[in-house]
Protein backbone atom coordinates (compact mmCIF):
# COMPACT_ATOMS: atom_id res chain seq x y z
CA UNK A 1 0.00 0.00 0.00
CA UNK A 2 1.37 3.36 -0.94
CA UNK A 3 1.84 5.86 1.77
CA UNK A 4 -0.32 9.00 1.47
CA UNK A 5 1.96 11.91 2.17
CA UNK A 6 -0.88 14.49 2.22
CA UNK A 7 -2.61 12.97 5.26
CA UNK A 8 -1.90 14.79 8.48
CA UNK A 9 -1.25 12.52 11.49
CA UNK A 10 -3.78 12.75 14.37
CA UNK A 11 -2.23 14.66 17.26
CA UNK A 12 -5.19 15.36 19.60
CA UNK A 13 -8.14 17.72 19.60
CA UNK A 14 -8.48 20.82 17.54
CA UNK A 15 -9.16 24.26 18.91
CA UNK A 16 -12.69 24.17 17.47
CA UNK A 17 -13.46 20.89 19.26
CA UNK A 18 -12.14 22.30 22.51
CA UNK A 19 -14.27 25.46 22.15
CA UNK A 20 -17.40 23.37 21.51
CA UNK A 21 -16.76 21.41 24.71
CA UNK A 22 -16.20 24.63 26.69
CA UNK A 23 -19.47 26.11 25.39
CA UNK A 24 -21.45 22.95 26.22
CA UNK A 25 -20.00 22.80 29.74
CA UNK A 26 -20.77 26.51 30.22
CA UNK A 27 -24.39 26.05 29.18
CA UNK A 28 -24.81 23.06 31.50
CA UNK A 29 -23.28 25.00 34.40
CA UNK A 30 -25.55 28.00 33.75
CA UNK A 31 -28.57 25.72 34.00
CA UNK A 32 -27.41 23.58 36.92
CA UNK A 33 -26.00 26.20 39.32
CA UNK A 34 -29.26 28.07 40.09
CA UNK A 35 -31.02 24.74 40.65
CA UNK A 36 -28.25 23.72 43.01
CA UNK A 37 -28.58 26.98 44.97
CA UNK A 38 -32.35 26.49 45.34
CA UNK A 39 -31.85 22.90 46.45
CA UNK A 40 -29.25 23.95 49.03
CA UNK A 41 -31.54 26.66 50.44
CA UNK A 42 -34.46 24.21 50.73
CA UNK A 43 -32.24 21.65 52.43
CA UNK A 44 -30.93 24.19 54.92
CA UNK A 45 -34.48 25.43 55.58
CA UNK A 46 -35.35 21.88 56.61
CA UNK A 47 -32.64 22.22 59.29
CA UNK A 48 -34.68 25.03 60.86
CA UNK A 49 -37.95 23.15 60.43
CA UNK A 50 -36.56 20.13 62.26
CA UNK A 51 -35.27 22.32 65.10
CA UNK A 52 -38.53 24.24 65.49
CA UNK A 53 -40.64 21.08 65.43
CA UNK A 54 -38.38 19.57 68.08
CA UNK A 55 -38.68 22.69 70.24
CA UNK A 56 -42.49 22.66 69.92
CA UNK A 57 -42.58 19.04 71.08
CA UNK A 58 -40.28 19.78 74.00
CA UNK A 59 -42.44 22.78 74.92
CA UNK A 60 -45.50 20.52 75.14
CA UNK A 61 -43.57 18.08 77.36
CA UNK A 62 -42.44 20.98 79.53
CA UNK A 63 -46.02 22.28 79.77
CA UNK A 64 -47.23 18.84 80.89
CA UNK A 65 -44.51 18.54 83.53
CA UNK A 66 -44.34 22.13 84.79
CA UNK A 67 -47.71 23.72 83.99
CA UNK A 68 -46.15 26.46 81.86
CA UNK A 69 -44.11 26.83 78.70
CA UNK A 70 -40.35 27.21 78.99
CA UNK A 71 -38.72 30.58 78.44
CA UNK A 72 -35.24 29.23 77.77
CA UNK A 73 -33.56 26.91 75.27
CA UNK A 74 -30.98 25.70 77.79
CA UNK A 75 -30.04 22.04 77.79
CA UNK A 76 -31.15 21.53 81.40
CA UNK A 77 -34.84 20.69 81.77
CA UNK A 78 -35.85 22.07 85.10
CA UNK A 79 -39.20 23.52 86.16
CA UNK A 80 -37.50 25.76 88.71
CA UNK A 81 -35.28 27.63 86.25
CA UNK A 82 -37.58 27.26 83.23
CA UNK A 83 -34.97 25.53 81.08
CA UNK A 84 -36.02 23.45 78.09
CA UNK A 85 -34.14 20.25 77.26
CA UNK A 86 -33.06 21.32 73.75
CA UNK A 87 -29.68 19.77 73.03
CA UNK A 88 -28.40 22.37 70.53
CA UNK A 89 -28.80 25.52 72.64
CA UNK A 90 -29.66 28.49 70.43
CA UNK A 91 -28.61 26.89 67.12
CA UNK A 92 -30.29 24.56 64.68
CA UNK A 93 -28.73 21.06 64.44
CA UNK A 94 -26.58 22.02 61.42
CA UNK A 95 -25.95 25.58 62.75
CA UNK A 96 -27.53 27.31 59.75
CA UNK A 97 -30.07 29.15 61.94
CA UNK A 98 -30.18 30.96 65.28
CA UNK A 99 -33.17 30.03 67.43
CA UNK A 100 -35.12 32.24 69.81
CA UNK A 101 -38.02 31.56 72.10
CA UNK A 102 -40.53 34.21 73.16
CA UNK A 103 -43.99 34.53 74.59
CA UNK A 104 -46.57 34.57 71.86
CA UNK A 105 -49.51 36.83 71.27
CA UNK A 106 -51.80 34.24 69.75
CA UNK A 107 -55.48 34.95 69.20
CA UNK A 108 -57.59 33.19 71.80
CA UNK A 109 -54.74 32.77 74.31
CA UNK A 110 -52.99 35.04 76.72
CA UNK A 111 -49.73 36.69 75.69
CA UNK A 112 -47.76 35.45 78.69
CA UNK A 113 -45.19 32.69 78.27
CA UNK A 114 -47.24 30.50 80.60
CA UNK A 115 -49.99 30.33 77.96
CA UNK A 116 -48.22 30.47 74.61
CA UNK A 117 -44.86 30.64 72.86
CA UNK A 118 -43.33 31.45 69.50
CA UNK A 119 -40.07 29.77 68.47
CA UNK A 120 -38.27 31.57 65.63
CA UNK A 121 -35.37 30.47 63.43
CA UNK A 122 -33.28 33.27 61.90
CA UNK A 123 -30.98 32.30 59.01
CA UNK A 124 -27.24 32.89 59.19
CA UNK A 125 -24.59 33.60 56.56
CA UNK A 126 -25.51 33.08 52.92
CA UNK A 127 -29.10 32.24 53.92
CA UNK A 128 -29.72 35.67 55.47
CA UNK A 129 -32.10 36.71 52.68
CA UNK A 130 -33.99 33.41 52.85
CA UNK A 131 -36.44 34.56 55.51
CA UNK A 132 -37.20 33.49 59.07
CA UNK A 133 -39.32 30.52 60.08
CA UNK A 134 -41.42 30.15 63.20
CA UNK A 135 -43.81 27.87 65.02
CA UNK A 136 -46.21 28.82 67.78
CA UNK A 137 -48.03 27.05 70.62
CA UNK A 138 -50.97 26.19 68.37
CA UNK A 139 -48.68 24.41 65.90
CA UNK A 140 -48.97 27.08 63.22
CA UNK A 141 -45.88 27.03 61.01
CA UNK A 142 -45.02 30.25 59.18
CA UNK A 143 -42.26 31.51 56.90
CA UNK A 144 -41.34 35.17 56.40
CA UNK A 145 -40.28 34.40 52.85
CA UNK A 146 -39.61 38.00 51.76
CA UNK A 147 -37.96 39.19 55.01
CA UNK A 148 -40.66 41.82 55.47
CA UNK A 149 -42.22 40.43 58.69
CA UNK A 150 -45.40 39.52 56.82
CA UNK A 151 -45.26 35.82 57.77
CA UNK A 152 -47.33 35.15 54.69
CA UNK A 153 -46.16 31.71 53.74
CA UNK A 154 -46.34 28.15 54.97
CA UNK A 155 -43.21 26.07 55.45
CA UNK A 156 -44.12 24.01 52.39
CA UNK A 157 -44.27 27.02 50.02
CA UNK A 158 -41.39 27.59 47.63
Amino acid sequence: MPKNSNKRPDRGVTLIELMVVVVVVGILAAIAYPSYQQYTARTRRSDAQIALTRIAGLQEQFLSACGTYSGSLTDDRNCDDGGLNYEYGTSSPESHYTLTLASGNIAGTCAALSCSFIATATPLGSLADNGKLRIDATGRKQWDKNNDNSWCCKWTDR
